[in-house]
Formats: C-alpha cells, sequence, structure tokens
C-alpha cells in the first residue's frame, strides 16, 4: 500500500470581502512514499478535496491534478489551480474551518488536514500543529509586505510567480538575484540577475522525469510555446538574446550529455534551426557547430524519397579554416618533392585511400612556368599519402607549384 506524507505549506493568495479574508489559491507540499518508506518519484494524478468536517462523507469540492514529484518524493501543489478563479468563494462563505483531503487517484485517501479562515489571515493546522510548527510559524497576509521588502533587498528566501500570484518559500536565493513579477505588461515574468562577476543563470529550468513522451509532449526544463495563429515572422517559443558587443557570447546554447543532441529542430515545413548574421567581422556564423570529439560538429541528412538535398548554401561560398582545413593550397617544395609528384600531408585524407580529392592547378608566378597540362592524383600505399602527379614533368621544374585541393571524407 502505497501512502502518502501531506503538509499544508503557506496560503498567500486571497481576495479580501467584508472582514474575511478567503483564499483563493491554497500552496500544498507533501511527500509520495511506498509502503516501505522509499520515496515515490513516478508521477501520478491526485485528488484534492475540501470537506465540512474531518469525517464528512461528501465532498464540498473537488480537482484533480497531475503531479510530478521530485527524486525524493516531494510535491507541490496550488490547489484552486485548475481553475482561473481558483477556489469557489462559497466553499468559505459560513466562514468556518475546511478540510483538505489528498489522495493518489485509485488509492485510499489521507488523513485530512484542517483549513481556518480568518480576517485578514489564512492559516492552517492540523490538529494543534503543521509538520510539528505552530499557526504562528506561518506568514499572515498583513506581514506579507515586510516579507516581500527582505526578499527584495537579498534576505534568505524566495519568489516564485504563480499564476499571477507570489508565493514565498523558505529557499535560499543567490545574492543580489531578484524576480520581477510582471503580469501586466510585455512578460509574464521577469527573471535576471544582478550580480556582475561569477556564474550566473538569469532563469534556470530542471524536469528530473525519465518519461519519454512525444516530440511535443516529452519532459522539458524551460518550455516556450506560441499558441496564436497566425504569428508574425519572427516570432519565436524560445528567443536567446546575448547583448555583448564584446567577447564570444552565445544566444543560446544546447548541451546534451549522452547520445542525443545538442540543439534539435524540427518542423513539417520551413526551416528547424534558423541562424543569421547581421553585419560584423569574418568571425562567427549564423550557427555554429563545433566537435571535440569523432562525431561531426553539424550533421545534415535527408530522410525523404528521391534525390533530396541534406545541405543547401544558398548565395554564399563555401568558406573552411583552421589548421586542418578540408579546402587549402598545396605548394610543392623540396620536402614534399618526388621525381613527378608533390605529396600532400593532410591529416584529412593521410592514411585514408577512400577519401575523395579534387585538385585544381593555381597560378602562382613564383613557379618556372604556370601549370595548364593534366594532373590526376593517386594514393602512394606505401607512404600512406595521397600525391599529386604531373606526368613529365621533372621535380626541378616541379618547384613552387601550386595546386588547389578540397578533400571529402566518404
Amino acid at each position: 500500500m502505497n501512502r502518502v506524507l501531506a503538509v499544508l505549506l503557506l496560503v498567500v493568495t486571497a481576495s479580501i470581502h467584508a472582514d474575511v479574508t478567503i483564499p483563493t489559491r491554497v500552496q500544498f507540499e507533501g511527500e509520495l512514499k511506498t509502503s516501505e518508506g522509499a520515496p515515490r518519484a513516478a508521477p501520478v494524478t491526485m485528488v484534492i478535496s475540501l470537506y465540512e468536517s474531518k469525517d464528512a462523507s461528501a465532498a464540498l469540492w473537488s480537482e484533480v491534478q497531475n503531479v510530478r514529484p521530485d527524486q525524493d518524493g516531494r510535491y507541490a501543489i496550488s490547489i484552486g489551480a485548475t481553475l482561473e478563479e481558483g477556489i469557489p468563494a462559497g466553499i468559505f462563505a459560513s466562514g468556518h474551518a475546511r478540510w483538505i483531503g489528498v489522495a493518489v487517484q485509485g488509492e485510499a485517501e489521507q488523513p485530512r488536514v484542517m483549513l481556518l479562515s480568518v480576517p485578514y489571515a489564512a492559516k492552517a493546522r492540523e490538529a494543534e500543529t503543521v509538520g510539528g510548527k505552530s499557526v504562528s510559524d506561518f506568514v499572515l497576509v498583513e506581514n506579507l509586505k515586510e516579507q516581500m521588502r527582505a526578499v527584495m533587498s537579498g534576505a534568505d528566501a524566495a519568489m516564485q510567480p504563480s499564476g499571477g500570484r507570489i508565493v514565498m518559500q523558505g529557499r535560499a536565493l543567490p545574492p543580489l538575484s531578484r524576480i520581477q513579477p510582471d503580469f501586466t505588461g510585455t512578460a509574464a515574468g521577469d527573471f535576471y540577475h544582478q550580480a556582475l562577476s561569477g556564474i550566473t543563470n538569469g532563469v534556470v529550468g530542471r524536469a528530473r522525469s525519465t518519461t519519454s513522451g512525444t516530440l511535443l509532449t516529452a519532459v522539458t526544463g524551460v518550455l516556450g510555446e506560441i499558441n496564436a495563429a497566425p504569428t508574425g515572422l519572427y516570432s519565436a517559443a524560445v528567443r536567446g538574446i546575448h547583448y555583448s558587443t564584446t567577447g564570444n557570447g552565445i544566444g543560446v546554447v544546447g548541451y546534451q550529455d549522452g547520445a542525443g543532441w545538442g540543439v534539435y529542430g524540427q518542423t513539417p515545413q520551413g526551416i528547424g534551426v534558423y541562424g543569421r548574421v547581421i553585419g560584423g567581422d569574418s568571425f562567427g556564423g549564423g550557427v555554429l557547430g563545433e566537435s571535440l570529439g569523432a562525431a561531426p560538429g553539424v550533421h545534415a541528412s535527408y530522410s525523404g524519397s528521391g534525390a533530396g538535398v541534406a545541405l543547401q548554401i544558398e548565395n554564399g561560398a563555401i568558406q573552411v579554416s583552421g589548421t586542418a582545413r578540408a579546402a587549402f593550397v598545396q605548394t610543392a617544395v623540396e620536402g614534399n618533392l618526388t621525381l613527378d609528384s608533390t605529396v600532400i600531408d593532410n591529416p584529412l585524407c593521410n592514411g585514408d585511400p577512400n577519401a575523395i580529392l579534387i585538385v585544381t592547378a593555381r597560378h602562382n608566378p613564383a613557379a618556372p612556368f604556370v601549370y595548364n597540362t593534366d594532373v590526376f592524383v593517386r594514393y602512394w600505399t606505401a607512404a600512406a599519402r595521397w600525391e599529386i602527379v604531373m606526368p613529365g614533368v621533372t621535380s626541378s621544374s616541379y618547384i613552387n607549384a601550386q595546386f588547389n585541393v578540397l578533400v571529402i571524407k566518404q
């Protein structure tokens, strides 16, 4: 038999009618345990009910919520979150205490917790205490402003937006960090970190569930979603902007510690991942793919039918850079000359007889003459190198001859 350990944490969301404060949301925390006492971390569906008394058989009001406990079995819910107006005001019209009952759907309800609504405060208690603490240990509405001022000045507390309301929780916040709710302007919340040094984060999203889901429903650390249609040309579900004009900042970084993708873009039509550079110098790029191992920095594939295109270059040349470049100039010098060839030394094709080399003659005024005759390339097995051969030309006439070389790996 699985069991639920539940504690009512705090209520600060309320609307005042006459002399009575009636909560519209109730923040509720608890732990899920198995019958052996181990944490129960799998997602569950929970039924939350409000009763007139501890032993009442019929609920005054109920709702169902999907709950994802963390790895220690802890969970937090906002009772009334399934309705825009929260818990119906009529539930508390009498001013009498109400009892909260929670249960994993299909399982027995756990011992109920008392919720008492009084003027200008929302208090919770289970018998004489809640989780071993007295009612006075919890935040009252009349003290909320002072609590918020303490948080904004760097106190040991955190604020979290919750449907346009603020819930205070006892968790340490990094120095000089602030969360500025913006429920009427251009954003639902404005999260920023004011520290000018050290490693800081504006928003951190973590999801611990191992559920796979689909591309649209899988577990997500940070979710950006746009439901309006049609949207503008540059509407974005997730937008990363780096305003610094110095250094090598990045708008969006995707990192995956396993065999998956750092950044993955998919669309039925259009562009899965779009990178754009406007002005600036020659450094950088619309999309930068870098590999520190054997895998490609950028992988393009076509999985349709027919002669599809895996990679398209539009209105621009291909430019390569680095110490081991795929396109380079081979110059015939004393160190790489044989009787009628110049030997290529490039790690992209060394030791690879299946590499594809495209070679063209290159004009070099320092050479004795310009080579316009035919040349060919061959793989020199003994040396495990490719060489460019010009039939009938001696090595002395070969000095300073240059060739454009492009290496394509198979």
